[in-house]
């Protein structure tokens, strides 16, 4: 007579068991981290936007009590925001300082702070980023770069009509912008209140506005362009 041997099962997961237990937990914990992020995420939003509207609404105010707006160290003209000094808001405008930096444009208009220059003429970005201003090679020019620049750009003959953004070259010791079409004068106005007498060499002719800055190559001028009290010299070539 043969007799079957009734062997008890083993208690515990086998392997296959514990690979199944592991990836439902895995996916689980997907479900509920994407879940989490996104409603960081959405209050993170929120806060910024809430940000934004407080400090838009402080700024304005602030330039209509002072005349102008709370930057750092320079107005903001049109495609160049400039970046907030919280210092002259608080505590008369806003109750603190935020975490974040934010800037503000020529129309009042706050938004979250970018070290990345915006240049209205398009020409003008692509022409600086070929001549090697573009250090880190994302096709993106921010202050930091600019502020490195500390020998001749050369942008002449290339149709240009907006230098929003050259204001930002303060170290610079040459600029040839002969030959364009350039509409506004402001930028580099800007720029010259802020390069300090570093730049010697200013080519403009060419165009048309400003024709009544042209003197000799010999002959040292000093130009204001009425930003403060200060004349700025220069050397500008015929």
């Amino acid at each position: 007579m043969f007799y079957f041997k009734n062997e008890k099962r083993k208690l515990g997961f086998t392997l296959i068991e514990f690979v199944v237990v592991i990836a439902i937990l895995s996916i689980i914990g997907v479900v509920i981290s994407s879940r989490f992020i996104g409603k960081t995420d959405e209050a993170r939003i929120s806060r910024n936007i809430a940000n934004v509207k407080s400090i838009e609404k402080a700024v304005n105010l602030y330039k209509v009590d002072k005349g102008t707006f709370p930057t750092i160290d320079k107005q903001p003209i049109e495609g160049t925001p400039e970046k907030i000094d919280f210092s002259l808001l608080v505590p008369d405008y806003l109750d603190r300082s935020p975490y974040e930096n934010y800037q503000v444009d020529y129309l009042g208009k706050v938004s979250p702070y970018k070290d990345i220059i915006t240049f209205i003429d398009s020409n003008l970005k692509n022409l600086l980023i070929a001549q090697g201003v573009d250090i880190d090679g994302d096709l993106e020019i921010t202050i930091t770069e600019a502020e490195q620049i500390t020998g001749e750009i050369v942008i002449s003959g290339q149709g240009i009509t907006n230098l929003s953004g050259i204001e930002y070259f303060n170290n610079m010791t040459s600029f040839n912008m002969a030959n364009n079409n350039v509409e506004s004068i402001e930028p580099l106005g800007v720029l010259m209140k802020e390069n300090n007498g570093k730049l010697q060499n200013l080519d403009t002719s060419g165009n048309p506005l400003y024709n009544f800055l042209t003197a000799g190559a010999t002959h040292r001028v000093e130009l204001d362009f009425m930003i403060g009290m200060r004349l700025y010299p220069i050397w500008v070539i015929e």
